[in-house]
């Protein structure tokens, strides 16, 4: 499906849904400090309607808990505000978009050109394939399906689990290191889940960002390494720092991205193992952890924006290096699990990102503190207590 780039003329150029997430909410700030006007989409109460980088705020349901009804209050939106391009902050608002009624209003607003590139980016299970044509690895694949067959035939090897497609039931990647914990995370999965599990690779989290145009060009680029994660085996950056980018390793990634049809902003995760970075996911999406590169320099939605409307671009060009960034909710996880504080006050001096934290958006960054303590914490905490500290989405 080819994007219709030729729609009418729109009075505010972007709409961000699921604002309420930290990605999404700094997507949004991008946007605004780079002169663009935009519509918040959230539930109500959420702290992206409290940011003043939002010029409408929109209530509306929660793209994983009521994606029809997110979907039709979406498009309500739209045949109001007419936002120039739609920006969707999560996996599950992209699938409520283009699952829904709405979609053939919804869709060509999307700032993907083609959605079967987008589709095969989303694809964990041909991800291995697609990498490996362009020079670059990842992780063996030990079984894919349904959950019954990967347990089988995973055995007692240690694993990474995941959902084969974004959305799936397996909301994070798990860590199984043995045969009865691969089960405690699959056994209570529909038959009909379609899973992945891959040989468990431990190393450093490199995280590459790029955006690239219609004509597989970068536009601009990103690369940030990260000494603490949550969850901790598996999961996004906690502390990171910027770091130049690796040519080779941007090419590369570059290259297999654009030879999908893919344009937009794109951001990689590999693991430094040894001397080789192993691509573990890639999200077509704002990431929580986005404050960093735009600490450093990079307003990646801004050139994201560029490529989805055809306007000028920027060219890649240096950002600083050796900016910190820190996610306080995630180290306070961390230690709910009995892991050192420390995270939160070394990493040495120069300049800081918070995953949230904005001194020119303070009212948003407050309502977000209040959220994640009386919220967002107390849920995460009842998940790590869970039995082999499952996460998985509601059915």
């Amino acid at each position: 499906m080819e994007r219709n780039r030729t729609a009418a003329a729109a009075s505010y150029d972007a709409a961000v849904t699921d604002a309420s997430d930290r990605g999404p909410l700094a997507g949004l700030r991008a946007l605004g400090r780079a002169g663009l006007t935009t519509v918040a989409v959230a539930q109500s109460g959420s702290a992206g309607l409290r940011s003043r980088y939002a010029d409408v705020r929109v209530a509306a349901p929660d793209s994983c808990d009521d994606p029809a009804g997110f979907a039709e209050a979406l498009s309500a939106t739209v045949a109001e505000l007419r936002p120039r391009v739609i920006y969707p902050g999560r996996e599950e608002a992209i699938d409520a978009i283009l699952d829904s009624p709405q979609c053939e209003t919804l869709a060509p607003l999307l700032p993907y050109p083609r959605l079967e590139a987008l589709a095969l980016l989303r694809d964990k299970g041909a991800l291995p394939e697609l990498a490996a044509e362009h020079g670059l690895s990842t992780p063996v694949t030990l079984a894919e399906g349904p959950p019954a067959d990967v347990v089988d035939e995973v055995g007692d090897r240690p694993c990474a689990v995941k959902s084969a497609m974004p959305g799936g039931a397996v909301e994070l990647t798990r860590v199984a290191r043995s045969a009865a914990e691969l089960d405690a995370i699959l056994g209570g999965l529909d038959t009909g889940e379609h899973v992945v599990a891959q040989e468990l690779c431990e190393g450093e989290l490199v995280g590459v960002a790029l955006v690239v145009d219609c004509d597989g060009e970068l536009v601009a680029r990103f690369q940030q390494t990260a000494s603490r994660t949550w969850p901790l085996e598996a999961g996004a950056s906690c502390n990171a720092v910027s770091m130049p980018p690796e040519d080779r390793l941007v090419e590369r990634a570059r290259h297999m991205v654009a030879s999908t049809g893919f344009a937009g902003l794109a951001h990689l995760q590999f693991l430094r193992v040894d001397d080789r970075c192993v691509l573990i996911d890639v999200n077509p999406r704002f990431y929580g952890s986005m404050p960093l590169a735009l600490k450093a320099g990079v307003n990646l939605p801004s050139a994201w924006h560029g490529v989805a409307t055809d306007d000028p671009r920027p060219q890649p060009s240096d950002y600083r290096v050796g900016v910190r960034f820190r996610w306080f909710e995630g180290n306070l996880l961390a230690a709910a699990r009995g892991h050192s504080l420390r995270a939160l006050t070394d990493g040495g001096l120069g300049p800081r990102a918070g995953a949230v934290w904005s001194a020119d958006d303070p009212v948003a960054s407050a309502a977000w503190g209040a959220g994640a303590v009386f919220e967002r914490v107390g849920r995460r905490f009842r998940r790590a207590a869970a039995p082999g500290g499952i996460a998985m989405k509601k059915p």
